[in-house]
């Protein structure tokens, strides 16, 4: 190239030749999830300190004491946003947004309607009885704007949660198919509990995007028998234990004494059947769930949920309720051990859902919050 002296009215030397063609432009692409990358476990953490809890249980206690139940609120707020930013999941954790005002306002309310219940029941029972009726009505509509209130005011990275459940599927869940079940003596109990969990998951949604649930009725049928053979054994057992231990209990001093050798034996009696219970349908709830192409793996076990019931309730009763903090931290440190999500990548799945959820926008606004039923 020949050399050009430079000066303020030197111009580079002109190509007549053609410009080589350009690359033709693409636009930036959307962030979707890797789909050639391997699925990775992502686990959830929960970092909560029992002491650390136990400062801000102590003070709600106090304060909704000294105000009649009116700070309840705020302390509702406060507890579940400790639980929701201790729970982490791939160094993210949860937000939870409800304003106390909007939860005071729900319980005034609900205040009022029972104490006009109770003063009508008091002097017209039969329009007690009407009202009680009423009531159990208007429960799938509570249990709805609960579910949706508590959905609605949970977030991840931003992103909230909602719920779009009807009310014709509220009754069909938790009254219909409860009725039956006790008409049948149990036997209809595992499609009950199939039909209130398909409910919960499948109206729940992150952003856009709605959960699934595809478990059978098989699964829970199978539950029902484990408890049922689970009972029969330890029933057996404590009988076997009585007979043999206090053969002629004839004597009051004898009962007593036989009732106190079978108390431990009731306690773990009740925590083995409430362990069987919540490790088979948490177990079930989330094996069977799915995000998009988030899967869910839950492990929960009989064994360490009894545990956790048995030694959580003797330290409550023995420190006088003292250690309900720590029981409560415990509990939610034990869960989230237990579950993993599944995932080529989270972070392409939580930025296409924003792009989704900003182009829809947010709508926010709903007043009344009963917890009756919790949501995922």
């Amino acid at each position: 190239m020949p050399k050009v002296t430079e000066s303020p009215a030197a111009e580079p030397p002109r190509d007549d030749s053609p410009p080589p063609p350009s690359p033709p432009e693409t636009a930036a692409p959307a962030a979707e999830p890797d789909s050639g990358a391997e699925p990775r476990e992502i686990p959830v953490l929960f970092h909560g300190r029992g002491f650390e809890y136990f400062k801000i249980w102590i003070v709600n206690v106090l304060l909704t004491i000294l105000t009649l139940g009116i700070y309840s609120a705020w302390a509702k707020v406060r507890n579940k946003q400790y639980f929701y930013g201790n729970t982490d999941i791939d160094g993210s954790s949860f937000q939870y947004t409800a304003r106390p005002v909007q939860i005071l306002i729900g319980r005034l309310i609900a205040f009022a309607i029972f104490v006009v219940y109770a003063v009508i029941s008091e002097l017209f029972p039969p329009a007690g009885l009407a009202m009680g009726l009423i009531f159990l009505l208007f429960l799938p509509w509570i249990v709805i704007r609960s579910l949706a209130f508590n959905a609605r005011n949970s977030m991840y990275r931003n992103i909230r949660f909602r719920f779009s459940g009807g009310v014709g599927e509220a009754v069909m869940a938790y009254i219909l198919w409860p009725l039956l079940s006790m008409l049948t003596l149990g036997l209809l109990l595992p499609l009950a509990w199939h039909r209130q969990i398909r409910f919960l998951v499948r109206n729940h949604s992150f952003g856009t995007t709605p959960f699934q649930f595809e478990a059978g009725v098989g699964p829970f049928y199978r539950l029902l028998g484990t408890m049922i053979l689970l009972a029969f054994g330890i029933v057996v057992l404590i009988g076997i234990v009585s007979a043999v231990a206090m053969p002629e209990a004839n004597s009051q001093a004898m009962e007593t004494l036989v009732g106190l050798i079978m108390m431990p034996f009731m306690l773990v009696f009740y925590a083995l059947m409430f362990a069987v219970i919540e490790a088979g349908l948490g177990n079930l709830r989330f094996n069977h769930s799915r995000l998009g192409e988030v899967y869910f793996n839950s492990a929960l076990t009989i064994r360490g949920m009894a545990s956790l019931y048995i030694v959580n309730s003797l330290a409550i009763v023995f420190s006088l309720g003292l250690l309900i903090p720590w029981a409560r931290v415990r509990t939610a440190a034990y869960r989230a051990s237990c579950l993993t999500l599944i995932a080529s990548s989270l972070d392409g799945f939580i930025a296409a859902e924003e792009q989704k959820v900003s182009a829809l926008g947010e709508q926010l606004g709903e007043v009344f919050d009963v917890d009756i039923v919790g949501g995922i």
